[in-house]
């Protein structure tokens, strides 16, 4: 499967007989036999989109099925991330094969939560949620005293165009303040500028959190590595599996290595 573009458009499917795939860590594999879009119980790899980490899996569904699933998880937890856990409950988007809440503690997605090159991808398609991404305190400040030039501009020449934003204080509408009770803090040394709190609070009055947002933003390349021969076990797939997550050091696998790794992985 060719590269996902830096908008994180879904790439048409090619599949390439007995293709040659790099991992993360450079080991290299060659894929065993032909396979194509309706190809089922396979070994397969996702590569995050910024080209640092692996995560190997098996399955005996189609590709798109699984990379589909795999995608709209990752979605969920960069939105989840972005707005917090109590304000992601709101609206939790359907999921044909369960509930993020229920994978998203995996590594792989612990991992796309955090990523800036995921993120960026997922606020590219979701531009919506950028008020939720804070500032450095340089610029958080240099952005407030801007936005104050501008206010005081708009204030001077027609009073009532800001009456709307000036009047509003997020303590005084209970529902608006449980939505910035559950806003994730931002990192020491990170703030949220005025022009973004403002644009938060319009958010949050609008329900907008509650709207249908675009979760279909492709932030892994996925290839199939492995085919399995007809009438195999599931069993021997995983063994299959187990092999690949080890020779490939796959960072992003709890399961699968036959030798312990005790070194701590940044995500």
């Amino acid at each position: 499967m060719p590269m996902v573009d830096e908008n994180g458009n879904r790439p048409p499917v090619e599949f390439n007989h007995f293709r040659k795939h790099r991992f993360v860590n450079k080991f290299e594999s060659i894929l065993n036999c032909p396979a194509d879009c309706n190809t089922k119980n396979y070994v397969y790899v996702l590569t995050c989109v910024c080209n640092e980490f692996d995560f190997i899996s098996e399955s005996k569904f189609r590709l798109e099925e699984r990379l589909n699933n795999h995608c709209q998880i990752a979605n969920n937890a960069i939105r989840k991330f972005l707005i917090g856990n109590g304000n992601h409950r709101n609206r939790q988007q359907h999921e044909p094969y369960g509930q993020s809440s229920n994978k998203d503690n995996m590594l792989l997605y612990q991992h796309t939560m955090q990523c800036s090159v995921a993120i960026q991808m997922f606020l590219e398609k979701n531009p919506a949620y950028w008020p939720f991404v804070p500032m450095s305190n340089e610029q958080a400040n240099q952005d407030n005293m801007s936005y104050r030039s501008i206010r005081s501009s708009i204030i001077t020449t027609a009073t009532t165009a800001t009456t709307t934003t000036n009047n509003v204080n997020p303590t005084d509408d209970p529902e608006i303040q449980n939505y910035f009770a559950h806003l994730p803090p931002p990192p020491p040394g990170f703030k949220f500028s005025k022009r973004q709190i403002e644009k938060q609070i319009d958010i949050f009055r609008k329900n907008i959190l509650n709207e249908t947002f675009n979760n279909n933003v492709y932030v892994y390349n996925a290839a199939i590595i492995a085919v399995m021969p007809p009438f195999t076990t599931d069993l021997f797939r995983r063994i299959i599996h187990s092999l690949f997550v080890t020779h490939t050091e796959a960072k992003l696998n709890t399961l699968g290595h036959i030798f312990m790794n005790n070194d701590n992985i940044r995500l």
